[in-house]
């Protein structure tokens, strides 16, 4: 009798451990039908190939092409293909969460629908979705398959996708063109002609080769060119530009564009290729109107030498009395002059410099001179708007006077010490 009911126990426990494992695989495959069903595209983003955007206001056909995606309606413009390929991946990945079958497709305001998307794949097979003017209650979509009566309800998103704008899709850099293949800028201005050529590697000045040109500044100039984004497609450029800029790459025009602001105090630019018309932010326009031969040039450059080759130190003051100094006292402070530089350039004649200024001597283990400043007495002088206190100097390795700041002489101070053994830049 016990050996039945043990018997009767173990068909039992079999039978509830069988139904378990029988219920969870069916609930398993269930839900994975259900997420099958509920998928809307049975195709990847990157095969596919054409998307046509239908919406209440305009037409808007995007295609593939081997340099990237393209707009062909209503413009024929280059895409900006991380705003069209993320459009594309949200389009494949949308599930609906309900199928009504066999709907009367009046009622769910389907036979005059707000828009539609069509896309295309590498099989070159189409399919269609129909946008809903109308949403549930929970504000989600009514859409429909092209193909089916049936209506399924989805993600407000496609309400969304309905009311897009061409120029969504568009390039927004300014210059559509490859920062690398930029080799001559030519930059007009009513008051200044400048141009540039890359040379072996290096940015020069075509009317002053001399000059040294700063070649982290260009390449910033270039990158904003390139990469920086337009604010609105469409204004109105109704006065006269306050410069040009020409991008070319060997003796070939890339792309030239006019800078203003029009009478509404809006900054265009207008692109000479279409003449179309682009808004643009303030700050980005006020960096690029800031371009000048001085703005590029080395500020650094005056302030050069071989600070291992300083062996003699000599300070001369405007009385004429000099001062001998320990190199190895003020390692640090003649380390620091290297990292000197020009606050503006003054075109001003060296015959011209002031008399009797202070000059440091740096002079090599043969006395041979190896880096010599001089620099005059303080002046006020208003410099991109601003009143500054500044000082005219003049270096052994640079061919012009300049003006530097007050910050800068400050640096120098411990030349001036009767006891440089206590002072100095620790």
């Amino acid at each position: 009798m016990r050996n039945f009911k043990r018997l009767i126990f173990g068909v039992l426990l079999i039978f509830v451990v069988g139904y378990a494992v029988f219920d969870y695989f069916y609930e398993k495959k269930t839900l994975a039908d259900q997420a099958q069903n509920s998928v809307l595209w049975n195709f990847s983003a990157d095969q596919v190939q054409f998307v046509q955007l239908k919406t209440d206001r305009e037409l808007i056909e995007l295609e593939r092409s081997a340099e990237g995606w393209k707009i062909i309606q209503p413009i024929q413009e280059i895409g900006d293909s991380e705003t069209i390929t993320q459009f594309i991946e949200g389009l494949v990945t949308e599930k609906s969460t309900e199928k009504i079958q066999d709907a009367n497709l009046k009622i769910f305001d389907l036979l005059e629908p707000k828009g539609s998307v069509t896309v295309r794949n590498n099989l070159n097979e189409s399919f269609k979705i129909l946008i809903s003017k109308k949403k549930n209650f929970q504000g989600d979509s009514y859409i429909q398959k092209a193909e089916e009566n049936s209506v399924y309800v989805a993600s407000s998103t496609w309400f969304l996708r309905a009311e897009k704008a061409s120029d969504e899709f568009r390039d927004h850099r300014w210059a559509k063109v490859q920062a690398a293949d930029v080799d001559f800028i030519r930059v007009h201005k009513e008051s200044e002609n400048l141009e540039i050529q890359k040379k072996d590697g290096n940015w020069i000045f075509l009317k002053h080769p001399d000059w040294k040109i700063d070649q982290n500044k260009i390449r910033k100039h270039i990158t904003s060119l390139t990469a920086n984004r337009v604010q609105k497609f469409s204004v109105t450029a109704d006065s006269k530009p306050l410069m040009n800029i020409e991008l070319m790459s060997s003796g070939k025009s890339l792309w030239r564009g006019d800078f203003g602001i029009n009478k509404d105090k809006k900054h265009f630019l207008k692109i000479a290729k279409d003449r179309s018309q682009f808004e643009i932010l303030a700050q980005d326009a006020n960096e690029i109107y800031r371009i000048t031969e001085d703005s590029i040039r080395d500020r650094t450059e005056a302030f050069q030498f071989r600070p291992e080759d300083v062996q003699q130190i000599e300070f001369i003051g405007p009385d004429g009395q000099s001062i001998s100094l320990d190199p190895e006292k003020f390692k640090a402070a003649i380390r620091k002059i290297l990292s000197f530089e020009i606050l503006e350039f003054t075109r001003i004649s060296a015959h011209d410099f002031q008399k009797d200024p202070s000059r440091l001597v740096f002079r090599d283990g043969k006395a041979q001179v190896v880096f010599e400043m001089a620099w005059g007495r303080s002046e006020h002088r208003k410099i991109a708007g601003l009143e500054q206190l500044v000082y005219r100097m003049k270096t052994n390795v640079f061919p012009e006077v300049f003006y530097v700041g007050e910050s800068l002489i400050k640096d120098l101070k411990w030349t001036e010490s009767k006891n440089p053994e206590n002072k100095g830049i620790k």
